[in-house]
């Protein structure tokens, strides 16, 4: 396994997963705005 794939790898899915966290964040602050997702 190549050391600098996995390091790719990892920081991919840490971005992927803050990004996730970011939105969910936003949905549920705006929510009331925005209305039902779903």
């Amino acid at each position: 396994m190549n050391i600098k794939l996995l390091k790719l790898l990892t920081l991919g899915v840490y971005s992927v997963m803050v990004a996730i966290n970011y939105l969910a964040e936003l949905l549920r602050l705006g929510g009331k705005d925005i209305g039902e997702i779903s």
